[in-house]
């Protein structure tokens, strides 16, 4: 199953049946050899998120994408840049999800201190008020304490 991207790239959906590597691959090529030259998208579930980790797609000419020997070192050049640059993007991307799901974790400590904090205050402010109310019960008996 396949559901339409609107970048014009369709989404891989894996039936319930396939569940391990190589069955997702055996879909993935199947499904691929019976749209050929249709663009499709792969996803990667980490946590509960979905990235999209690959385009992908079959031609029954592969031909045309071949280019003359002499364009051949520029286009490794260039796919070497991309592969850098890739690279780069992905180890930027899943720092930043570790750095959200960390300062997230940060966020909700500090939130529970504060919670800690306000209870911790609410029950000094009732200690003192009945320590205010036993000293004004007391307050008529001091002039003779201090007398003995």
């Amino acid at each position: 199953m396949a559901t339409e991207q609107p970048a014009g790239s369709t989404e891989i959906q894996y039936p319930v049946e396939v569940t391990n590597a190589q069955s997702r691959k055996q879909y993935k090529l199947s499904l691929l050899k019976s749209s050929p030259e249709s663009l499709y998208c792969d996803y990667a579930h980490i946590e509960d998120r979905k990235i999209k980790n690959n385009l992908i797609f079959h031609t029954e000419h592969p031909t045309a994408w071949l280019c003359p020997p002499k364009y051949m070192e520029q286009m490794r050049e260039t796919l070497a840049l991309l592969e850098q640059d890739f690279t780069e993007f992905w180890e930027l991307t899943m720092a930043r999800l570790c750095e959200q799901s960390l300062s997230q974790q940060l966020r909700d400590e500090v939130c529970q201190v504060k919670r800690e904090c306000r209870m911790a205050l609410s029950e000094a402010m009732a200690e003192l008020k009945e320590l205010q109310e036993d000293m004004k019960l007391l307050e008529p008996s001091w002039p003779a304490l201090k007398r003995t």
